[in-house]
């Protein structure tokens, strides 16, 4: 049942983002074409085609950004239609366990939150690639050198098992993080149902809520071991970073990775207790 719930989920975001997808291929496009126009004109001082050169790359540049940022409000937004709107009707007659319910339309929200990051990463590399060819001065295989020049410095040599296993850790921690995200969301949607009115307004004031707690205490907490560690430890924590910067950089990861991956179980599991012993469509 996981995979139907997985299917029809895809499905039904795929129809908003695939297009948002073309939409911004097509926007990087035609960034690239009025750069290309406007890197041909080669007018001397301000011409309103570097204005418009400008204006389409700031544009592009704030889809390409924003594209990955919101994927989870729209996957958290699609989520509270079809559990708690009008839909939620059907969606909880389904012969289908809260707890796979939840966890499906979780996990293809995080597949198209990484999704978005991919695009945008694609696009944004496509853009600076061909427009670095306009350049005379440039070509791919200056590129390719710089690359060689990299992984050929004795700093790399000497640390490309730590710098592999970082980019392997920062993969990790951006794909548990879209699905945190998401699961954040349907975890509010479940505290918003609860209410007999406004329940939109009430999982938006549930999210804003939980989400200035949680940065609150981790504040405190920080603000809590600075005034009570006295300088002396903090001068040694930044000695022992500095000789083992690849290993304290892992260790945050790691950190990180499994503060959200806790996070994430945290937020199902109150989704799922909310829907399946609280559920509230009155």
């Amino acid at each position: 049942m996981l995979g139907k719930i997985m299917k029809y989920e895809f499905k039904s975001l795929g129809r908003i983002f695939f297009p948002i997808y073309i939409g911004v291929a097509l926007l990087t496009v035609l960034a690239i074409i009025v750069s290309a126009i406007n890197n041909a004109i080669k007018t001397d001082g301000v011409s309103v085609m570097s204005v418009v050169n400008g204006g389409v790359l700031v544009i592009t540049f704030i889809a390409l950004f924003v594209v990955p940022s919101v994927s989870s409000f729209i996957a958290g937004y699609k989520f509270y239609e079809s559990t708690v709107k009008s839909q939620g009707y059907l969606t909880h007659t389904l012969p289908v366990k809260k707890s796979t319910l939840v966890i499906g339309k979780n996990i293809v929200g995080g597949i198209f939150g990484i999704m978005s990051v991919i695009t945008s990463c694609i696009c944004f590399i496509i853009y600076g690639l061909v427009t670095l060819g306009f350049d005379q001065r440039f070509n791919i295989g200056h590129l390719f050198e710089i690359i060689k020049k990299v992984t050929s410095h004795p700093e790399f040599i000497s640390h490309r098992c730590e710098i592999c296993v970082i980019i392997v850790l920062f993969i990790i921690a951006v794909i548990v993080q879209q699905y945190g995200n998401v699961g954040f969301i349907h975890m509010c949607s479940s505290i918003g149902q609860r209410m007999n009115k406004n329940k939109g307004a009430w999982t938006v004031v549930s999210y804003l809520v939980i989400n200035f707690t949680v940065s609150l205490v981790l504040q405190i907490i920080i603000g809590v071991i600075s005034a009570t560690a006295n300088s002396s430890y903090f001068n040694n924590l930044n000695a022992a970073i500095e000789n083992h910067q690849y290993t304290f950089l892992m260790m945050v990861l790691v950190f990180c990775v499994l503060i959200n991956v806790v996070l994430s179980v945290i937020y199902n599991a109150i989704a799922i207790r909310f829907f399946d012993k609280k559920l509230n469509l009155e």
